[in-house]
């Protein structure tokens, strides 16, 4: 058995999101919470590998 999980890569970055790309940041908090708000509150998670252009 599995863990599911939702992992987000922010392209062409390191850790953290420290991206000096605004736009890209604020994409990739925005689907980290769309992602918890989904599982805290009965919604339907996107569980899976995705990456934020």
């Amino acid at each position: 058995m599995g863990v599911r999980y939702a992992f987000y890569t922010l392209v062409g970055t390191g850790h953290g999101f420290d991206t000096n790309n605004q736009a890209q940041t604020a994409a990739g908090v925005e689907a980290s919470v769309r992602f918890a708000v989904d599982q805290l509150t009965g919604g339907t998670p996107t569980y899976g590998r995705f990456d934020v252009p």
